[in-house]
């Protein structure tokens, strides 16, 4: 007996399909955030609450000739302090999770429409984290009491009002604060060699300034900013410094070497940025107060009840002073 055999001719009416957009991947991709890196060169001082005296010690010695006898009292040794004022920042946030029942994240939200926990929660702490360290590096050279944000002055506000600026200054011992000097990056020659030495000697300027009574400290740090160590690191370059341990320092990931045959270390910092200032001096005097060093890093986050949000929180302190202002030297720009 024969069969017939018979088939279908199907086609696809799609015309109400819009094209498919997968949104519910679990993977997700933070915004770069630049890595701070003052705090890692600079005195950092814990437990400060408000106010905290650093204390210092000098002397004036005075040798006299010991061919005779009697007792002449002569010198003077003197306690200062250096104050270390910290502000007290802090980050409030609000996550009301209702908002997210209608839109893709709503699927990270647990069933049932009681949901406390907000989709991805890590990754934005740890995002939130990264932005505040690089605050606090902004704010550790850029801080200025001029205006009401701030209780504090950066490291720029207090190299400027520290200078010794002339023989008969208010501060005698202060800052020494170089003249004539060129931006790193604008520095011109007529080749590049030229141009490369005329680059280190602004540097090399500095070092000659120091007081020598810091020539052989192992904590010397030369601040700039990291578009200035960039013009820096060519210069090196173009004058065959190659005697850097590329394996250590690359352009990249450390914006930090020793200034060629010395034992002072250059470093880039994004908190100069825009600026043309270079500062000098031993990181010991480099002060930087905080309560706790690990507060950046400690976010409290809870489900509130009463207003059925997360809240995220995160509270810290910080503050700058420089110890022994005759000690730095700073290139005189801004």
């Amino acid at each position: 007996m024969k069969k017939n055999l018979s088939k279908l001719n199907f086609s696809y009416d799609l015309g109400g399909l819009a094209a498919y957009t997968d949104a519910l991947n679990s993977d997700i991709v933070s915004e770069a955030v630049l890595t701070p890196v003052t705090m890692e060169y600079v005195n950092v001082i814990p437990g400060i609450k408000g106010t905290q005296n650093v204390n210092l010690l000098s002397e004036s010695l005075v040798v006299q000739t010991g061919t005779n006898c009697g007792w002449s009292s002569s010198g003077e040794t003197t306690f200062t302090v250096a104050a270390v004022t910290v502000q007290a920042l802090k980050v409030n946030q609000s996550l009301c999770l209702q908002q997210l029942n209608t839109l893709w994240l709503g699927q990270y939200l647990n069933a049932g429409s009681y949901n406390e926990n907000a989709p991805f929660e890590q990754s934005i702490i740890d995002l939130q984290t990264k932005q505040i360290k690089r605050y606090n590096e902004d704010l550790l050279w850029n801080a200025t009491t001029a205006g009401t944000a701030n209780t504090f002055s950066g490291y720029k506000q207090l190299i400027v009002n520290n200078a010794n600026t002339s023989t008969g200054s208010t501060a005698p011992n202060g800052v020494v604060t170089l003249t004539g000097q060129t931006a790193l990056c604008s520095v011109t020659g007529s080749s590049a060699t030229e141009k490369a030495n005329n680059v280190l000697a602004q540097i090399d300027n500095m070092i000659n300034a120091m007081d020598r009574n810091i020539y052989d400290r192992d904590d010397i740090v030369i601040f700039m900013s990291q578009a200035q160590f960039k013009c820096y690191i060519t210069a090196i370059r173009n004058v065959n410094n190659f005697y850097i341990d590329s394996s250590e320092n690359k352009l990249g990931s450390v914006y930090s070497v020793y200034h060629p045959q010395t034992n002072f270390r250059v470093v880039g910092v994004p908190g100069l940025a825009g600026s043309n200032l270079i500062v000098l001096g031993p990181q010991q005097y480099f002060l930087a107060g905080v309560d706790l060093a690990s507060d950046e890093d400690s976010f409290r986050a809870w489900w509130s009840q009463d207003f059925q949000e997360v809240r995220i929180m995160v509270s810290w302190k910080l503050g700058t002073q420089i110890a022994f202002p005759q000690f730095f030297v700073s290139n005189g720009l801004s």
